[in-house]
């Protein structure tokens, strides 16, 4: 089965079946039973990629035993087609490189080298593919491993300076014990015209520890473009800062060698505790060079964005928040924010005294916070960042005013109002409340604000504001939610009373996402929710989508205390609309109880408490001329209660009286599910196919077929349900016992 699967031409079928298949001779433990099957899997590294993934995937994690039983075509295979196909993804590449790993590992520790040789080749052709995003790491074997690794390399594999350059890479924690590999790559370093596979070989080269400082130290002597690898880089921050000196001067000159044939503008990154550590010259020239790189009008923006975001010196980045292209000046406002957090408690720094020739911070970032854009955004940011360490009092000066002018950019007032929600206090709140109510308020800082007053609904004041302003839709839909949002569980009555409120005083479309989150607020010991969705289901002033909407929720709440009553007065009002002498009035009705009925599309899987609520549906359908959907409504339904293990006499009567008067009413076309696992589900559906077979109807008869069909196949066909077959081959009607007859039930 899982073979027919595999070779199917739907694809998510076939990545199913082929980690399937792997899994079951995984399972069955032998190792030439699973080499055969996955040799067989040929097929899936041809494959589409969600296909060869999930084969990859699940071989990866085999035993290392039934791995070792793999012949090497094909891991061959496996590894070569992944990365030939252009539809291989990292995840895929990754799977492979699992793969090859541990079939090394298992390799080595059986004493295979030569397996383990050729595995580690391929796993060089995987991690040099540059869809593998994850950077490779070597293998996990010891040093004697490492060599005979090496001296089983073949010739071919020697030759090639990128393959060699990979395998060192996977064993460059020994690489110092493998001489000629060793050789070789720094001779690759030094001398290969590929600047790619020139840093690659560098990187590897200084790999081994306790050589490393030397190592690199040499590179740099040789070809101060080393110095760029970040491998490289790290050691001489950290280790040997004794050159960094020449590296710095060197530095302005674009470091043009090996590995960067141009000269480019350079902004690496250094953790800040690194450069603290270094000399105050070094320092210094650290970030002259990043000042120099971040004005330089000739320079990419990334790079000089880059060289802004390192800066601390105030007035230099004041400079470049005013003149420099945005992207730069973003970085310079938020280095800005970075550069005057570890002053803020020196309040003269901040506020009065004012940076060499520039303005005091915080108004920096407060003037450009109102020019709104991408410099806006920036420096609204970095105000926050800055906020939140200052006192609560500090902060509500600087952001209220903000957050209420009406000439100020959106973006910042936004910013704003998002920075005095994170505040605590009455007084950020009353903030927020003035900013609401402040004139000409854009409708997205209202949005804002409100999906921070929302939070707040039980307070006086905050409903009334909230409701007037529902009509916006970027505020409805920050107010309106189910539970993902803000609201508290502690202040789900005050929230709902609110959804409530909003139901009777707001416009169509607030009213049709009102009806859609109110049940996720539903209380089971409360009919509030459910009383107000039949007030919008019944009330003739609502709109058709408007009722529609709470008639698709309102069947499938809680009932409560009292909404079986509930339900059943809102039907009989609906029906004695639909039996109306006013024509407008009855045919509204008549829709409304068809939009109910439409809803009702699950009815089969009803519990066992909507069950009455249902049938009087079925009754006021009935009694406005809607037969043909009370037939409907009333077939799911007893099929309901039968998963339910009841068959109501009652209901299967009403049910025939409508179908068998106009056997339309009611397609039998297609089989129906029923959940009839219990036992006793299984008798009330073997009661209830009984119930019908005995009425002897043509009617009764088919339905009594399907049921005893679902029940047949749902128990294995027992002897029971064949009886009941047996008897409707002896049916009246011709067409049922002739149905009976062709049945195919796979039995003798």
């Amino acid at each position: 089965m899982l073979r027919a699967l595999a070779e199917g031409h739907r694809a998510h079928l076939r990545a199913l079946a082929w980690p399937a298949l792997l899994a079951c001779a995984e399972l069955e433990g032998d190792p030439d039973e699973f080499a055969r099957v996955v040799g067989d899997c040929e097929r899936a590294w041809h494959d589409q990629d969600e296909v060869r993934r999930a084969a990859l995937e699940q071989l990866s994690g085999a035993p290392g035993r039934l791995l070792a039983a793999l012949p090497d075509r094909v891991l061959r295979d496996a590894a070569v087609t992944t990365v030939q196909s252009r539809d291989s993804t990292a995840g895929t590449l990754a799977a492979a490189d699992t793969l090859l790993r541990r079939a090394v590992h298992s390799a080595a520790s059986r004493g295979g080298v030569r397996r383990a040789a050729y595995a580690a080749e391929l796993l060089g052709h995987v991690v040099s593919d540059p869809r593998l995003t994850r950077s490779p790491r070597p293998l996990r074997v010891d040093r004697a491993t490492a060599q005979a690794i090496w001296n089983a390399t073949p010739p071919e594999t020697r030759a090639r300076a990128d393959l060699r350059v990979h395998l060192a890479a996977l064993l460059a924690p020994h690489l110092d014990a493998l001489p000629d590999l060793d050789a070789l790559v720094r001779q690759t370093a030094l001398e290969d015209d590929d600047p790619q596979l020139a840093a690659r070989a560098a990187a590897t080269w200084v790999a081994p520890g306790p050589l490393r400082e030397q190592r690199c130290a040499e590179l740099v002597g040789i070809d101060a473009s080393f110095a760029t690898l970040p491998r490289v880089l790290d050691v001489l921050a950290a280790r040997r800062t004794d050159l960094l000196s020449d590296l710095l001067a060197a530095a302005p000159e674009g470091l043009t060698g090996r590995v960067r044939p141009r000269a480019a503008a350079w902004t690496p990154r250094l953790r800040a505790g690194v450069v603290g550590r270094w000399l105050p010259a070094q320092r210094h020239a650290w970030e002259a060079h990043h000042a120099e790189v971040a004005q330089d009008p000739h320079a990419p923006l990334r790079a000089r964005a880059d060289a802004a975001a390192h800066l601390r010196d105030p007035s230099l980045l004041t400079a470049l928040a005013d003149t420099a292209p945005q992207p730069v000046a973003a970085a310079a406002l938020g280095a800005l924010g970075s550069a005057m957090e570890p002053l803020l408690g020196d309040q003269h720094t901040v506020y009065g005294a004012a940076t060499p020739g520039s303005e005091p911070v915080l108004d920096t970032l407060l003037r450009h916070a109102a020019t709104g854009g991408v410099r806006g955004r920036a420096a609204m940011g970095a105000l926050r960042s800055l906020l939140k360490a200052l006192p609560e009092r500090d902060a509500l000066m600087l952001l209220a005013p903000v957050a209420c002018a009406a000439d100020t950019p959106v973006g910042s007032r936004k910013e704003a109002a998002r920075a005095l929600a994170e505040l605590p206090g009455e007084a950020a709140h009353d903030a927020l409340v003035s900013a609401w109510d402040a004139p000409r308020q854009h409708r997205d800082v209202r949005a804002v604000l409100a999906l921070a007053l929302v939070a707040t609904i039980d307070r006086p004041g905050i409903a009334d504001r909230l409701l007037r302003g529902a009509t916006e839709p970027a505020v409805r839909e920050a107010i309106v939610h189910t539970r993902v949002g803000p609201v508290r569980d502690s202040m789900t009555q005050a929230y709902r009373t609110f959804l409530t409120r909003l139901l009777k005083e707001t416009d169509d479309e607030t009213a049709v996402a009102v009806c859609r989150a109110l049940p996720a607020w539903c209380a089971p010991d409360s009919d509030d929710v459910l009383r107000a969705l039949v007030a919008v289901a019944v009330d003739p002033a609502r709109s058709r989508r408007q009722w529609n909407a709470a008639a698709r929720e309102l069947i499938w709440l809680p009932l409560g205390p009292s909404g079986l009553r509930v339900l059943a007065d809102a039907f009989q009002e609906l029906r004695q609309r639909g039996i109306a002498a006013d024509r407008q009035v009855r045919e509204d009705a008549v829709r409304r109880l068809a939009g109910i009925a439409d809803a009702l599309s699950r009815a089969q899987h009803a519990t066992v408490e909507t069950l009455p609520v249902i049938d009087e549906l079925a009754a006021a359908l009935c009694a406005v001329g809607l037969r043909r959907g009370a037939a409907r409504l009333l077939w799911d339904t007893c099929l309901a209660a039968l998963r339910h293990g009841r068959c109501d006499r009652e209901r299967w009567e009403g049910l025939l009286s409508l179908v068998e008067e106009r056997p339309e009413r009611l397609a039998l076309s297609g089989e129906p599910y029923l959940d009839v696992d219990a036992p006793r589900a299984r008798s009330a559906l073997l009661n209830a196919a009984r119930l019908l077979r005995e009425r002897g109807t043509p009617v009764s008869g088919l339905m009594a077929l399907t049921l005893v069909n679902a029940g047949g196949q749902a128990a294995s066909w027992e002897d029971a349900w064949m009886g009941e077959l047996e008897a409707l081959r002896r049916h009246e009607d011709g067409d049922t016992a002739t149905a009976a007859l062709l049945l195919d039930t796979g039995r003798r």
